[in-house]
């Protein structure tokens, strides 16, 4: 039986992305933790990263984050420069992970051995692309 391909690192922008999102969803949190209402909290990371709105939305949306962006987020953030550019297994799930999380479960478990089979082999071969 061929062994599971290692997991691949994520590309640089995609993994900013994912950190960033990570930094909004940690602002928010204590913003409505502390009292605020969800309207403009978006607007307020984006002043507390010094970007506009449109720009936060649109790294948001998956334009690159430059490396000089990206260093002034993780002063502004309090982070160690680089921070951005690293995984960290310890972050939660997004609720979209969640979700295709769980539908993959579900999908696994109504599969038979060869339906398994074939999941796996797919999703390895979407890890081997770029």
């Amino acid at each position: 039986m061929p062994q599971p391909a290692p997991p691949q690192q994520p590309n640089l922008s995609v993994l900013r992305r994912q950190n960033l999102l990570a930094l909004l969803q940690e602002f928010a949190e204590n913003m409505v933790s502390a009292g605020a209402v969800t309207k403009g909290i978006e607007q307020a990371f984006a002043e507390k990263i010094q970007v506009s709105p449109s720009m936060l939305s649109q790294m948001k949306a998956g334009r690159p984050i430059g490396n000089k962006i990206a260093r002034q987020i993780e002063v502004l953030c309090k982070r160690p420069a680089g921070w951005l550019d690293t995984q960290h297994p310890d972050q939660k799930p997004s609720p979209a992970e969640e979700a295709f999380v769980t539908l993959a479960r579900e999908v696994w478990r109504s599969q038979n051995a060869k339906g398994k089979r074939e999941l796996q082999q797919y999703v390895q071969s979407r890890m081997a692309k770029p």
